[in-house]
This record gives C-alpha cells, sequence and structure tokens, in this order.
C-alpha cells in the first residue's frame, strides 16, 4: 500500500498576472484506480483537472509564489511544490487604424496606428509594422507606453494607379516581447 508517486515540478514555472495558465503534472499509483486518486492544492486560484492531469493557475499578486499540490490515494498522501513567478506584462492591441477619407491615385497618404498598453507595466520599444496587399509599407518604433497609454505611428505610401481598394494592416509586437 504505496503513497501516490506526484513527480516533480521542473524548476520555476513562468506565469502572467491574471491570465490562465496551464501547468501539466504526471500522477501514478500502482496499487489504486484512478477513481479513488485526488489532487488538490492550497490556492483558490489554481484549479485541479484531474483527468487532463493538469492545473491551471490565475495567479493574482505578480511576483514568487509556491503552491502545495497533494496527491491522494484512499490511505496515504504525497505532497510536491510548484513554484510560479508571476509577472506582469504589457497588453499591446491597435485601437485604430485611421486613413484621410478621400485619396486620389498617385497620391501620398498617411495611415495612422494608434496602439493601447492595457497591460500592468510599461511597453518599450513597441515595433509596428504597416503593409498595403501584403507590401511593406513602414515600419517604427513607439519608444515608451504607460499602463493605459495610446501611442501611435504614421506609416506613409503613394496610392497606386488603377487600384481602387487596397487591404492595410498593422501589426504591434511582431517578435511577441
Amino acid at each position: 500500500n504505496d503513497k501516490p508517486d506526484l513527480a516533480e515540478f521542473i524548476g520555476v514555472v513562468p506565469v502572467e498576472h491574471d491570465h490562465p495558465h496551464v501547468i501539466p503534472f504526471t500522477l501514478s499509483d500502482t496499487d489504486s484506480f484512478a477513481q479513488d486518486l485526488t489532487v488538490t492544492t492550497n490556492r483558490s486560484w489554481a484549479i485541479v483537472n484531474l483527468t487532463d492531469r493538469e492545473i491551471v493557475v490565475t495567479a493574482p499578486n505578480v511576483g514568487i509564489t509556491t503552491i502545495l499540490v497533494t496527491a491522494c490515494d484512499e490511505s496515504s498522501c504525497s505532497e510536491r511544490v510548484l513554484e510560479l513567478e508571476v509577472r506582469a506584462l504589457a497588453e499591446l492591441v491597435i485601437e485604430s487604424i485611421e486613413i484621410d477619407e478621400t485619396v486620389n491615385s498617385g497620391d501620398i497618404f498617411e495611415v495612422k496606428v494608434y496602439v493601447r498598453n492595457e497591460g500592468q507595466v510599461t511597453a518599450s520599444l513597441v515595433g509596428i509594422r504597416c503593409t498595403a496587399d501584403g507590401q511593406p509599407i513602414g515600419f517604427g518604433v513607439i519608444e515608451f507606453l504607460m499602463p493605459g497609454q495610446l501611442g501611435s505611428f504614421v506609416c506613409e505610401m503613394q496610392a497606386p494607379d488603377g487600384d481602387d481598394s487596397l487591404l492595410i494592416i498593422a501589426e504591434v509586437d511582431r517578435s511577441n516581447n
């Protein structure tokens, strides 16, 4: 009659503050049926999905924190500590793209891209890339965006002859920083 074997968690797990993150775990017990096993945590924001062998954490505070994970069969338990590094990240969104309403063939016009930081920390060196019909028309950087702040970047291009529509796309943080 041995204890359930709950494998060690590997290192410190990085997670984003206030966003669900799935952490898999390995559990076995040669002398117990699956329905006789339970896994719990000591944190209300760390929910165990025993069927899929994963813990879904939605950490409420930034910093290093630990979760005590307990696996039990009908007669005994084993425990492991799961260590998390909870990070707050910048959350960048393109709020709008503005273009002059009347643009004629051959005109040089501006594409104004407005980017907002909806995250909890300052974003720096925010890369913005503009394309028109798949062709690059501009790339630039907004040096800093404080939490909640709106920044902008302008791409310029010449309206093509004989083409009455363009698909203009703006990307922010292409490198996923």
